[in-house]
């Protein structure tokens, strides 16, 4: 098997002028997948070195990365496309560095992008932080690739960008996690309430949207699936996923339940919109 797989770093260089650095973040792609990390531990104590409003705009930054490439992680070769999070983009970077804020040269190495060869290497490069709590970071589809992979790339188009020349009536072009067909339309998305709560109000609205469209073409009563675990906290996520559960129309079910929807798949023969 061959790897196109490349890794760089986001490090702080707290003393001007000095080869002394401080590795902050972790990013592997192979030009497909990508990963992002970076050490909350190691950011608290970088205030002692440049105090505390650098360490803020710094831990702004890192997190505003986090939740880009997350994000968009699902939609590398659009990135690529616009120079974005390439290896070419990232030598680029290398070149002109903040005073503070520096990324290493990409650097080629043969493994595969995926949870485990990330953690091993964050855990030489970055911090031996626990693996479990680096593992909360992991993106919904990223957990449940098996499922995407085997089920629904089977039998739905994934990450279908949909556009008014695909579906009239659009207003303007989005990517859907799952989309299908057979007597009727047939819709899979993934919610992440505690990792990215906009992106997940923003999916919630896109399909919802996309329903009404359906409906408006005559194409018949879409199926609807959201997989989306409980958030963990007692706030508007956990309001926005209780009022999704109560929706008419729409099945919410958590990662550990989606063979209901691979049953579902089976059972009504659903096939993907666009062959």
């Amino acid at each position: 098997m061959s790897f196109d797989t490349f890794y760089s770093i986001i490090y702080l260089k707290p003393y001007a002028g000095s080869d002394e650095r401080l590795n902050l973040a972790l990013f592997l792609s192979d030009g497909r997948r990508m990963l992002f990390d970076f050490s909350e531990e190691r950011i608290q104590l970088i205030s002692k070195l440049v105090g505390q409003a650098s360490k803020e705009s710094i831990q702004g930054i890192l997190r505003s990365l986090k939740e880009s490439i997350l994000t968009n992680s699902n939609e590398l070769n659009n990135l690529i496309h616009a120079q974005t999070w390439s290896e070419s983009y990232l030598s680029y970077l290398s070149r002109y560095s903040t005073n503070l804020i520096g990324v290493t040269v990409p650097k080629s190495i043969k493994i595969e992008v995926n949870q485990d060869n990330f953690i091993q290497l964050f855990h030489k490069w970055i911090s031996t932080i626990d693996k479990k709590e680096l593992s909360k970071n992991v993106v919904i589809e990223e957990r449940l690739s098996g499922f995407i992979h085997h089920s629904l790339e089977k039998l739905t188009n994934v990450n279908l960008k949909l556009n008014e020349s695909i579906i009239p009536g659009i207003l303007f072009p989005f990517t859907i996690s799952s989309i299908g067909k057979n007597e009727n339309p047939f819709m899979c998305e993934f919610l992440d309430f505690d990792m990215n709560l906009q992106q997940a109000k923003n999916r919630i609205n896109y399909t919802l949207q996309l329903n009404q469209v359906f409906s408006n073409n005559n194409m018949g009563k879409a199926s609807i699936y959201f997989v989306a675990n409980e958030p963990q906290n007692e706030n508007l996520a956990h309001s926005i996923w209780n009022n999704l559960r109560d929706w008419s129309g729409v099945i919410v079910v958590s990662e550990s339940d989606v063979k209901q929807i691979e049953n579902f798949m089976e059972e009504h023969d659903v096939k993907p919109l666009i062959s």
